[in-house]
């Protein structure tokens, strides 16, 4: 696995490892893992919960001791790392995995939430929450927090409403209406 890709292995072990101690836990990865953008549930060829299973099998592979080290989650990516082509691929199914912010052009990251923030002066932006990893749908105050952390004060409000509440449901696509016909010359 090249350097670039190791990084992004590190950067999701980072986000995981919040206290910087080196312990992450099995539990701490099956609450933050973000499995509907396992390759697997992308493609359609396992279900999430199938994925999640197998995903977890993986760690704490060398001392069983359900802690899973930097080196038991490099050995992990490793594999995944073999069967994807291409380092833009690899960096997008990271950042999108583990909600890892940023990234440009193909790679940008396009799984962490943004919310409305309407701030103190009556201005609204729409703002990243850059590590939104752990956060429930739904959880104002959660979401609230993660953007003081980011550097916004204790005036601004938020709306979270148009998806994040639902983002456990897939989206569904228009498949036209039945009954209608194509657009064209009419029929007498």
């Amino acid at each position: 696995m090249n350097e670039r890709r190791q990084e992004f292995v590190r950067m999701a072990y980072a986000k995981l490892d919040s206290t910087g101690d080196g312990i992450v836990t099995i539990d701490d990865i099956r609450h933050t893992y973000d499995v509907s953008q396992h390759p697997g549930v992308v493609d359609g060829t396992v279900t999430p919960d199938e994925a999640l299973a197998t995903f977890l099998e993986q760690f704490d592979t060398q001392e069983k001791d359900g802690i899973v080290t930097i080196e038991e989650f490099m050995d992990y990516y490793k594999n995944v790392s073999a069967s994807i082509d291409g380092d833009d691929h690899f960096e997008l199914m990271m950042r999108n995995a583990w909600h890892i912010s940023g990234g440009e052009g193909w790679c940008a990251n396009t799984s962490n939430k943004r919310v409305l923030v309407t701030h103190r002066d009556g201005r609204q932006t729409v703002e990243e929450v850059k590590n939104d990893l752990g956060v429930r749908p739904g959880d104002v105050d959660g979401y609230r927090q993660r953007l003081r952390d980011q550097g916004f004060g204790d005036e601004i409000q938020i709306d979270i409403k148009g998806g994040i509440e639902d983002d456990e449901k897939p989206a569904r696509r228009s498949r036209g209406v039945r009954g209608s016909r194509p657009r064209g010359r009419r029929q007498a």
